[in-house]
């Protein structure tokens, strides 16, 4: 009587030590541990959109001004050139002279009756401010900056350690110029971020 018992209790601590064994092949101490620090670790709102800001994501949109343009005699006001994202357009030379932003000068002048003036357009000191590039006949003109606004989800992939972090737009530091930009303004975006020992970082 006294072995039986014996032999039943091996029976059952051997089928509990299986168990055990099972369970833990199911969930491994290293994937339940990644997943503690992950949920310990969480990256709140305020926290990604410093991150994303120390990136600086974002651009400065612009549009070129041709500065070389032609004025009939007749003509009480002349229209210059504009090219960028959305197709070309004019702009009138008067508007630009009001501003203060620019002064005209006559190049040349050619025809008889009626005569054809042709002139270019100079930047004023003011003016330089917004010039991000000089090229040939034309100045490329600041219109805006995109900044990162606001962060508008945080997704969390647990077995990675990675998030994927939403974030909206904003326009910053407007110029004269910035009704010129006629081209397609993506307000929203994602970034991927990591969790290292040391910290989150962008992927």
């Amino acid at each position: 009587m006294k072995q039986t018992i014996i032999y039943l209790l091996g029976i059952l601590f051997f089928f509990s030590c299986e168990e055990k064994k099972s369970n833990s092949e199911k969930f491994p101490e290293s994937v339940q541990e990644t997943n503690k620090n992950v949920l310990k670790n969480k990256l709140s709102r305020d926290e990604a959109l410093q991150i994303l800001k120390q990136k600086a994501i974002g651009s400065t949109e612009t549009v070129v001004l041709a500065r070389y343009f032609k004025q009939a005699d007749w003509q009480t006001d002349a229209k210059a050139n504009i090219y960028g994202e959305g197709g070309p357009q004019t702009v009138s030379v008067a508007y630009l002279l009001s501003t203060g932003l620019f002064t005209e000068k006559l190049e040349s002048e050619s025809g008889w009756k009626p005569v054809l003036y042709h002139k270019r357009l100079n930047i004023t000191t003011e003016g330089k401010k917004y010039v991000q590039q000089e090229i040939n006949e034309e100045y490329r003109l600041k219109c805006f900056d995109l900044e990162i606004d606001n962060i508008t989800g945080i997704i969390e992939e647990i077995p990675e350690q990675k998030i994927k972090v939403e974030y909206s737009l904003k326009k910053v530091n407007e110029t004269p110029f910035s009704d010129w930009f006629k081209g397609q303004v993506v307000m929203k975006g994602y970034k991927k971020l990591i969790k290292y020992d040391d910290g989150w970082r962008v992927e």
